[in-house]
C-alpha cells in the first residue's frame, strides 16, 4: 500500500510540474518509462494506458514549444537512416512479431529520442536528464541489490523488469551501464555551483538527499549484478571500467589498484560458488551446450543463415518466429529461440545493412565524445573550469557506459534499450556542446587579431575619410 501511494504522489508532482514546462514534461515520459510507477502499484492500473498518456503529453507539449526532432549532426543523422531501415525491412518481409518487440516500437523509441534531444541545448538540461535516468531507472533493482548484500542468498532468474529490459541479464547489464552514468552525478551533486543545476535542483539539501539516493544506488546495483550471478554484465562492468580508467590521467596507478583488487576478490573466493560455476559452464562440452553459453554460436549462425537468405533480415522481434524455419538441428535446441546477442539480432532482423548503419553508429558516439573530451583539454579561457572539468568526466564515464553495452551486448539481445538509446543523444549534445564552447573563444580570438589586421585599418581608414568628405 505504501508504494502505490509513494508512486501515486510522484505522478501529482510530475503532472503538476510537467503542466508548467516542456521540458518537466519529458522528464514525466522519462519516468514512466524507466521507472514504470504502474508495476508499484498493488491495484492495476495498466488499463488506463498512463503512459501512452505520458507520452501523448510530452510529443504534444514539444510540438507546442516548436521542439521538434533535427538531424542536426552524424549521430542523429545514423539514427533516422536506422528507422529507415527498420521501415524497409518491414515492408520487404511484412512479419508480425510475436514479441513485445515490433518496428513501431523501434519507430517510436527513436522518434522520442530524437525529440529528447531536442531539450539538450544547455549543460545543466544533460546533467539534469542524466540524473534523472540514474534515479529512475535503477531503483527497485538497487533494493534488490542491497538486500543480497546484506542478508545474502541469490536472485537469478527472478522476474524483474519488463518491455526491452526484462529479465535479470537485461536488467544487469543496464545496471552496469548506470552505475558510470552514476559517477559524474556524485561529483556534481558534491562539488557542482549553482549555475550547473537548473533552478528546482539548487536547494542544497534537495542535493544531499539525491546524493545519497546515487550512491545508494551505486552500490545497490553492484549488488544486484553479483546476486544474479551475471557473468556476462559482471565482465562487461569489470571491462568497462579497465576503459573508464585508461581514459583517467594517472591512469597507470588506478589500473594497478583495481587488478590488485579484484585479483584478491578471486583470490579470497569472496564470490558465491554459483558465480563460479556459471563461470566455468562457458567451457562446457557438447553435452552441456543447452544450459551453457557455449551454446550461444549456434543461435548466431541461424541468424547468419538468416541474414544470407533474405537482405533485409526477417523483420524486427521476429527471429523466434523464423527460428525454427533456419534451425540445421531441427529443434534440438527448441523453438522460438532467442538470439542472445545484439549484434546477431540486428543481423538476422534487418540484415547486413543494419550492422553496417548500427556499426558506424558506434563509431560516431565514441568519435563525438573523444572529439568533446579532446576540447576539454584545450585551453578555453572564456570557458568556466567547473563546466569543462564536469563535460570532461560526462564524456569519460559515458564511453565508458557505452563500452560496457558493446561489450555485454556480445552475449545478450539487448539492442533497443532505452538507456543506450539515451545514450545516442547525450553523447551528440555533448559533442554539440563542447563545439560551442571551442567556437565561442576562438570567434573572440579572430575578432580579437581582426581588429589589429592591416585588412581591418584600412576598411577603417576608409570609412573616416568619407565621413570626414
Amino acid at each position: 500500500m505504501i508504494r502505490s501511494l509513494v508512486a501515486i504522489f510522484l505522478m501529482i508532482v510530475f503532472a503538476k510540474a510537467a503542466a508548467a514546462s516542456s521540458y518537466t514534461a519529458m522528464l514525466m515520459y522519462w519516468w514512466y518509462a524507466l521507472f514504470r510507477p504502474h508495476d508499484w502499484m498493488w491495484w492495476d492500473i495498466k488499463s488506463f494506458r498512463i503512459p501512452l498518456i505520458a507520452a501523448g503529453i510530452f510529443v504534444a507539449y514539444s510540438f507546442l514549444t516548436r521542439h521538434v526532432p533535427r538531424f542536426n549532426n552524424l549521430i542523429h543523422v545514423l539514427l533516422g537512416v536506422y528507422a529507415a531501415n527498420v521501415i524497409g525491412s518491414q515492408l520487404a518481409t511484412y512479419c508480425e512479431s510475436p514479441t513485445e518487440l515490433t518496428y513501431g516500437h523501434v519507430l517510436i523509441l527513436t522518434f522520442v529520442v530524437l525529440l529528447t534531444a531536442s531539450y539538450l541545448t544547455t549543460l545543466p538540461h544533460i546533467l539534469a536528464l542524466i540524473l534523472a535516468i540514474t534515479l529512475f531507472f535503477s531503483f527497485n533493482a538497487a533494493f534488490l541489490g542491497v538486500e543480497v548484500l546484506i542478508s545474502g542468498g541469490t536472485l537469478y532468474d527472478i522476474e524483474v523488469g519488463a518491455g526491452t529490459m526484462s529479465g535479470t541479464n537485461a536488467v544487469s547489464l543496464a545496471g552496469a551501464m548506470t552505475i558510470f552514468l552514476c559517477l559524474p552525478m556524485v561529483y556534481l551533486l558534491r562539488y557542482g555551483k549553482d549555475e550547473l543545476f537548473l533552478p528546482f535542483l539548487q536547494r542544497k539539501t534537495l542535493r544531499n538527499i539525491l546524493l545519497v539516493l546515487v550512491l545508494f544506488n551505486i552500490l545497490g546495483l553492484a549488488g544486484f549484478i553479483y546476486g544474479t550471478d551475471s557473468r556476462g554484465s559482471a565482465l562487461a562492468l569489470i571491462a568497462g571500467g579497465f576503459f573508464w580508467l585508461l581514459l583517467l590521467r594517472k591512469r597507470f596507478t588506478w589500473i594497478s589498484l583495481a587488478v590488485l583488487g579484484i585479483a584478491a576478490v578471486f583470490a579470497l573466493g569472496l564470490f558465491p560458488e554459483s558465480y563460479y560455476n556459471r563461470l566455468s559452464s562457458a567451457f562446457a562440452g557438447e553435452k552441456q551446450l543447452d544450459a551453457s553459453a557455449a551454446s550461444r554460436p549456434h543461435f548466431w549462425g541461424v541468424a547468419h543463415e538468416m541474414a544470407k537468405d533474405r537482405t533485409l533480415g526477417v523483420g524486427v522481434g521476429c527471429y523466434p518466429k523464423e527460428y525454427a524455419k533456419y534451425d540445421p538441428t531441427e529443434g534440438i535446441y527448441g523453438v522460438n529461440r532467442s538470439v542472445h546477442s545484439s549484434y546477431f539480432n540486428i543481423l538476422a532482423e534487418l540484415g547486413y545493412s543494419g550492422v553496417f548503419i548500427w556499426f558506424f553508429l558506434q563509431l560516431a558516439v565514441f568519435g563525438t565524445l573523444w572529439r568533446a573530451r579532446y576540447i576539454c583539454y584545450k585551453a578555453l579561457p572564456k570557458t568556466p573550469p567547473e563546466e569543462k572539468k564536469l563535460l570532461l568526466i560526462l564524456c569519460n564515464c559515458l564511453m565508458a557506459s557505452h563500452m560496457t553495452f558493446i561489450l555485454g551486448g556480445v552475449f545478450y539481445e539487448f539492442t533497443y534499450n532505452d538507456i543506450t538509446w539515451l545514450t545516442f543523444v547525450i553523447a551528440a549534445a555533448c559533442g554539440s556542446m563542447a563545439l560551442k564552447m571551442e567556437r565561442d573563444n576562438v570567434e573572440e580570438k579572430d575578432i580579437f587579431v581582426s581588429i589589429y589586421s592591416p585588412e581591418h585599418v584600412r576598411r577603417e581608414a576608409k570609412r573616416r575619410k568619407s565621413i570626414e568628405e
